[in-house]
């Protein structure tokens, strides 16, 4: 018991905010949809991946293997999330190729060419954008629909948090590829960055959970 309160004292803020997410996430389930309960399923995968990789460095394991591997099942859970629920067939369908072909190729790149200790950057920058891109056309769908008001729904909040979240991480991962050249530092900054961008996303998903489940809901959009 005492390892793990050392750890769960010295984790990162995300940490926390994922395990408030997940009690939250847990506690409102019942009163989710079809839609909002894939939502849910995704939020448990990434919660279990942050647990265990925070306990892998905190160990001083090496967990960019664990990252480049876990790459598939986050691809997978936006594709059903993010992709599925789009009315516009012809995006809907360039996205799902693409994924599948990110994952292909995701695959070669660990097993043939990059190092899987290391950020398969390769494959790992293109998939982080693809789930940017798909997280856009998720947003704009919902944006545009004049029949409901997009806040009102899980989805627009989650869209919007991985859409900020993703597309930020991608300039910040692709200098990280390049470590080696970079002082140690700068280097601890952009780390210090990316977490603070995925701070953002659980708080943006948590005040989506608060103002749609809840009944900060009436209060929000009060007129």
């Amino acid at each position: 018991m005492e390892p793990f309160l050392l750890w769960l004292k010295n984790a990162e803020l995300s940490v926390y905010l994922a395990i408030i997410v997940f009690i939250t996430t847990v506690a409102l389930y019942r009163r989710f949809d079809t839609l909002e309960r894939k939502i849910a399923a995704l939020l448990v995968m990434f919660f279990i991946i942050d647990i265990i990789g925070s306990i892998m460095a905190f160990m001083n394991y090496e967990n960019l293997i664990f990252y480049n591997l876990m790459l598939f099942p986050q691809l997978l859970m936006m594709r059903i999330v993010l992709v599925n629920h789009i009315s516009y067939s012809k995006f809907r369908h360039y996205l799902n190729i693409s994924c599948y072909a990110i994952m292909f190729l995701h695959a070669i790149n660990l097993s043939f060419i990059q190092d899987p200790s290391d950020l398969a950057t390769f494959t790992f920058i293109p998939g982080y954008a693809w789930i940017a891109a798909a997280s856009f056309f998720s947003l704009k769908f919902q944006l545009e629909n004049i029949d409901i008001v997009p806040f009102h729904y899980l989805i627009t909040w989650f869209s919007l948090a991985t859409l900020i979240d993703f597309a930020c991480s991608i300039p910040i991962l692709s200098v990280l590829g390049w470590s080696n050249f970079l002082s140690q530092p700068y280097l601890i900054h952009l780390y210090d960055f990316n977490a603070w961008l995925y701070m953002l996303w659980y708080t943006i998903i948590l005040t989506g959970l608060l103002c749609t489940k809840t009944m900060f809901k009436s209060v929000l959009f009060y007129r």
